[in-house]
Order: C-alpha cells, then structure tokens, then sequence
C-alpha cells in the first residue's frame, strides 16, 4: 500500500519540507506554502484525478471518453460538441473545474474533519459519507434547479450512473485515507522504547 502513487508523492513533499536538515533552510513563505498544499489541496486534489479517471474510463462505455469535462463545460455555457466529442476548449475548461472543484470539497471536509478531531476508520467512512451526502445536493438540489432541462440531461447523460456512485465513492475512500496520513490531530501512539529512567 504504502508504495502506491499518492503515497509516494506524500513522501516527496514530506522530503521537501524537511530538506532543511540536511542543507540550508527553505523561506519561510515557501514552507508555509508546501505545508498548506499537503494538508489543504493535495488530498482533495488526488482524490479529484483517481474520480476523473474513473469518469473517463466508464464514459467510454456509454458515450465518449471526454463525455463529462463536455459537460461540465456546459454547464458553465461553454459550447460543448453535440454527442461529446472531442473539442480542447470544452475538455480542458471541463477538468480544470472538476479539479478546483475536488480541492475545494477535500478542504471543507478537512475543516469538518479537523474541527470533530476525526480520526482512524470514522475518518474514512466519514469521508466517503461526506462526498455522498453531497451529490444529491449537488445534482438536484442545484444543478437541476438552476440549469435549462436540456442542459441536466446532457449532463447526467455523460456518464452511467453507477461509473458516477463509484468514482465518487472512491473520491471520498482516497481523501479520507489521505487525511488519515496528513492529519495533525491525530492521537499519538505512546512510545515503546524504555529510557535509563525507566529500566531503573
């Protein structure tokens, strides 16, 4: 597990901010920063690609591999090919917003997260709960509220429904495990080593 690729790039930045013991210190602003990805973007952000993958993958079974950044544009008015087909602007526009958007619900359920002090498998499950709480606000709360008739539909279209439930079950799996790793509250593990003191 632990050679998986989010792992690994949890190393690296971990590497990154303590680089400071083995040479001359990083700015302060720069380590600010690299700690306010790690713990803010990176898992809301990681969890975002492996759903997106999963979203690619599974549209290709029913429409086209680039159905849902074609609608998330349209959704933002972004002309989008009839059938969703490949067009850059519409794509690109589409996994740009899907990305911001994974960051931006992995910060908040950081904050519920850190603010409850969650921790261990609660904070897993918790996670996965959060992402599917939000997908029916998302989807008929708002879009279906707001968006043309036409426009929901080309939509909800772009995917199978189960690719969605997966891909966004898997979004809340990967953010959780990754707070897991990430998070500072966690309860620390009483040391086993025994000092001088204590063999006396």
């Amino acid at each position: 597990m632990n050679k998986l690729l989010p792992a690994n790039i949890c190393s690296f930045v971990k590497n990154k901010l303590n680089s400071s013991s083995r040479g001359k210190a990083p700015p302060y602003h720069e380590k600010l920063f690299f700690q306010c990805f790690l713990f803010w973007m990176l898992p809301g952000f990681i969890a975002g690609v492996v759903f997106l993958s999963i979203a690619l993958l599974t549209g290709v079974l029913v429409t086209t591999v680039w159905a849902m950044p074609d609608a998330i544009a349209s959704v933002l008015g972004i002309a989008a090919p009839t059938g969703y087909r490949f067009a850059l602007t519409p794509v690109l526009v589409g996994i740009a917003v899907h990305l911001a958007f994974s960051i931006g619900l992995g910060a908040i359920f950081t904050a519920f997260a850190r603010w409850r002090q969650l921790h261990g498998w609660i904070l897993v499950v918790a996670a996965v709960l959060f992402i599917m709480l939000e997908t029916p606000i998302s989807l008929w709360g708002v879009l279906h509220t707001v968006l043309p008739t036409a426009t929901f539909s080309y939509f909800l279209g772009s995917i199978p429904w189960w690719g969605s439930v997966f891909g966004r079950c898997m979004y809340g799996l990967v953010l959780g495990l990754l707070l897991h790793r990430f998070a500072t509250w966690m309860p620390q593990r009483p040391s086993t080593r025994l000092t001088g003191e204590s063999r006396a």
